[in-house]
């Protein structure tokens, strides 16, 4: 049962109609069709469930998607088109993670794989060891 759709049918199936727990997504693909698959594989999750006749061909009933963390707003822009493009119609909240240090934002950044616009590296670079500095960059980008 690996996948969240599965959990959401049978939380959905076993009387528990009105949980909408979020849906976590990632920001971009590695290839188009990967990233096209996964917006098909996303719209299947949060499409809105339609009765108890569950089979692979009944939608998840998710509500929500949070994104990934992201910094580049360009991308979560084009990820809210591709989605309402498609027919996801849900809410999406942008996923956000607060600079508290420049280690960290590495490790979560180099973890999700999360694309770094050029302007906040060459911001972050000079000031990474000084941890005031860190997070007055955070405070005021």
């Amino acid at each position: 049962m690996g996948h969240t759709s599965s959990l959401l049918r049978l939380m959905l199936v076993g009387g528990l109609q009105e949980a909408h727990p979020g849906m976590i997504t990632y920001e971009s693909g590695a290839t188009e069709e990967a990233y096209k698959k996964d917006l098909a594989y996303l719209k299947e999750k949060v499409a809105r469930f339609k009765g108890c006749n569950v089979s692979l061909q009944v939608d998840a009933g998710g509500e929500v998607i949070i994104t990934q963390l992201f910094y580049d707003t360009d991308i979560f822009l084009k990820f809210v088109s591709d989605c309402h493009e498609i027919g996801i119609k849900c809410l999406i909240v942008p996923g956000i993670m607060p600079i508290q240090s420049y280690k960290g934002f590495l490790h979560m950044t180099g973890l999700c794989k999360t694309k770094v616009p050029a302007e906040i590296k060459a911001a972050l670079e000079p000031i990474k060891d000084n941890e005031e500095a860190v997070h007055a960059y955070e405070i005021h980008s």
